[in-house]
């Protein structure tokens, strides 16, 4: 979603989302017998761009953006002890890790871009900085 203010100044809204679920392949291992991996992504991110006309229709601009992400990464299986142990010895094995993380980030950027009508391409730099950086500045 994007806002034209002026014909120099934009705002811009974003949405970041990723899911999937997926078997991982464990064909080399004898005794890994199932293992799923699921990753979620989601998040939302603000900024601001201020256009400055180059050409007719190519346009350069610089801005300063704010986005937040969510990380969830889950990771569970099961393993048998190998065939070839006498049943006595045979061990069957579940286990299950998750991990959460979140990420805020503030984003200047700089790029190009070329217009036409309703239409826009543009080549973007983000310089990703991480809320960390900023802690020991608070």
């Amino acid at each position: 979603m994007e806002g034209l203010l002026t014909f120099y100044i934009k705002l811009y809204l974003n949405v970041p989302f990723q899911i999937s679920r997926k078997h991982k392949d464990s064909s080399g291992e004898e005794y890994i017998k199932h293992n799923w991996e699921r990753k979620n992504v989601y998040g939302v991110g603000a900024g601001y761009d201020y256009n400055i006309p180059i050409y007719s229709h190519l346009s350069g601009f610089i801005g300063i953006g704010f986005k937040y992400t969510h990380f969830k990464n889950k990771v569970s299986g099961s393993a048998n002890s190998t065939d070839k142990l006498p049943s006595d010895f045979q061990t069957k094995a579940y286990w299950e890790s998750s991990v959460n993380k979140n990420a805020y980030s503030l984003l200047p950027s700089v790029g190009i871009r070329y217009s036409i009508g309703h239409w826009e391409a543009e080549v973007k730099y983000k310089l990703y900085l991480p809320a960390c950086l900023f802690i020991g500045f608070i």
